[in-house]
């Protein structure tokens, strides 16, 4: 399609395409952060206590993290 001289190139429904690639790209981003602290041995990742406080939002059932008390 061309407007105005210039020509525009894309999805003529791009909402149809963003909910797929949203939905891979934080499974891709969730990846790659797990595998990086990920431990083979245990079968979990392993976070240091500066990590694992920012990151853990509830445990054992309760919530944890101060932004969301």
């Amino acid at each position: 399609m061309e407007r105005h001289g210039v020509k525009i190139i894309g999805y003529s429904n791009t909402a149809t395409h963003l909910a797929a690639d949203a939905s891979a790209l934080y499974s891709r981003n969730l990846y790659n952060f797990l595998s990086a602290f990920w431990d083979k041995e245990a079968g979990k990742p392993v976070l240091d206590e500066e990590i694992g406080d920012a990151v853990r939002l509830t445990q054992g059932g309760a919530v944890v993290n101060d932004r969301l008390k």
